[in-house]
């Protein structure tokens, strides 16, 4: 009986040791690697609702209710391959992503004297280990608040805090969470927002706790 609660609690011991204990939340380990200080966030308080009205076969219209004014966001999700849409300010943009509208978050951002609203949401038909990938749609608006560009990108276990000027040239990076080699195992990677390839040679190996926290196993970024 002493020996089985001896070796349980050396094999407790050596995996408290070797996974680092509880670990950190993703966002904790965003904020210590980003480099740009210059970058201000505010999340717009309200939540996209479905209307009642308007609604067609294969096509369900979205609302942001939202108490502040001249807030106008509307997304319209199609059925089949045809492309969503995204309304700003009566601005059509077609995305790439087809997004559950009630799982989005709205961000206003402003970096280099630019300002961008970003959405943040699961894909639709997201279940199971696919809610771990958040999506993103960046649109960049001018001083009348319409849409100039656009730009979409993803990464598992995303958040506003991936957005980040890694290097410094007045171009928005992104940190981009993906699955690794190995079970629990995911590599984060600087990514840019315009074209999606690397800025940085770099790379933070991550392990899998419980309750999405991580361990760091092997990191070539710099952190604070």
């Amino acid at each position: 009986m002493y020996k089985c609660l001896i070796l349980s609690l050396q094999v407790l011991y050596f995996y408290s040791c070797s996974s680092g204990g509880a670990g950190q939340d993703i966002d904790s380990i965003l904020l210590s690697i980003r480099k740009s200080g210059n970058i201000s966030h505010r999340e717009e308080e309200g939540r996209f609702v479905y209307e009642s009205e308007g609604q067609e076969e294969g096509r369900y219209l979205a609302s942001f209710v939202t108490k502040k004014e001249n807030t106008q966001i509307e997304y319209i999700s199609h059925g089949g391959r045809e492309s969503d849409t995204l309304i700003l300010k009566g601005c059509s943009i077609a995305i790439e992503s087809k997004l559950d509208p009630l799982s989005i978050q709205v961000y206003a951002t402003n970096h280099s004297e630019k300002d961008y609203v970003v959405f943040i949401g699961n894909a639709q038909s997201a279940s199971g280990s696919g809610q771990q990938v958040r999506f993103f749609i960046l649109v960049e608006i001018d001083k009348w608040q319409k849409p100039v560009k656009q730009y979409e990108f993803s990464s598992r276990f995303g958040s506003i805090n991936c957005l980040d000027d890694f290097n410094g040239d007045g171009s928005l990076d992104y940190f981009k969470i993906t699955k690794g080699n190995k079970a629990r195992e995911f590599l984060l990677t600087v990514n840019n927002v315009r074209c999606g390839k690397k800025v940085f040679d770099g790379y933070i190996l991550l392990e899998y706790e419980l309750d999405d926290r991580f361990v760091i196993v092997k990191s070539s970024i710099p952190t604070r």
